[in-house]
C-alpha cells in the first residue's frame, strides 16, 4: 500500500512538473524527509500526505490513499485548468463519435501547464520520436481545417482513430498529407471527409523516468 501511495504521489508531481524538493520547500517540510519517503522506501507519514493534498486541492484523497475513483475531485481549485486526457495509442473510434464508448466530456481530466490548451494526449509508439517520444504528453487546442499551418504537429480525430502527425498540403484534392518525424514511417494521405477535427499541438511534456 505504501508503494502504491508513493507511485501516485510521483504521478501527481510528474503531471505538475514539480520536484520533490520543490514540494517540500513550498509545503515548509523537511526536504530530506520528503525525499526519503517519496523517492526511497521510508514509510510515508501523514505530514507528507497532507502536504500533497494541501498543495493540490483538486486531488482526491480517496484516490491518493486507496486508489479509489478518479485522480481529481469534481471541484477544481480557483484558477486551475483541467483538460480531457486521451491516449493516442487507442484506436477504438473518434472523439466526436465517442472514444472507447465514452464521449469527450466524460474523459479523465488533468492539469495543463498551457492556459490555452483544451486537450491532453498521452503519446504511445515511436513514430513521432524524438520530438514527441512514447510516454510524453502533448497539450493541444482545436484548429480550423481552413487555417492549418502546414508543417506543424496536429492531433487528428479521424474515422480510423486518433493520430498525432505533422500535417502538410496533399497532392490529392480535399486531403492532407500526414508525416511522422521518425523516418522509418512512410507519409500517407487522409481525405478531409474522414477527419472530424484537428487539434494543433501547443507543447509537449516529457516525464522523467
Amino acid at each position: 500500500m505504501q508503494n502504491a501511495i508513493r507511485q501516485r504521489i510521483k504521478q501527481v508531481l510528474e503531471i505538475d512538473g514539480r520536484s520533490v524538493t520543490a514540494l517540500a520547500r513550498q509545503a515548509n517540510g523537511n526536504q530530506s524527509t520528503f525525499n526519503n519517503q517519496i523517492n526511497q522506501n521510508s514509510s510515508i507519514d501523514v505530514n507528507v500526505i497532507n502536504a500533497v493534498l494541501d498543495q493540490y486541492p483538486t486531488i482526491s484523497a480517496a484516490w491518493l490513499l486507496r486508489g479509489e475513483g478518479k485522480m481529481y475531485r469534481n471541484e477544481a481549485k480557483e484558477g486551475a485548468v483541467l483538460v480531457p486526457l486521451i491516449d493516442v495509442s487507442a484506436q477504438a473510434g473518434s472523439l466526436t463519435a465517442g472514444y472507447n464508448g465514452v464521449t469527450i466530456d466524460k474523459l479523465d481530466k488533468v492539469l495543463t501547464p498551457i492556459p490555452d490548451a483544451e486537450m491532453a494526449i498521452d503519446v504511445r509508439g515511436d513514430s513521432m520520436a524524438p520530438d514527441y517520444p512514447s510516454g510524453s504528453r502533448v497539450f493541444c487546442k482545436a484548429a480550423q481545417a481552413n487555417y492549418l499551418v502546414y508543417g506543424n504537429a496536429y492531433v487528428l480525430d479521424t474515422d480510423d482513430g486518433i493520430i498525432l502527425k505533422r500535417v502538410y498540403r496533399s497532392k490529392q484534392d480535399n486531403a492532407v498529407e500526414c508525416r511522422s518525424i521518425n523516418p522509418l514511417y512512410e507519409p500517407f494521405d487522409i481525405p478531409l471527409s474522414s477527419i472530424y477535427r484537428f487539434w494543433i499541438v501547443l507543447g509537449v511534456f516529457t516525464f522523467k523516468s
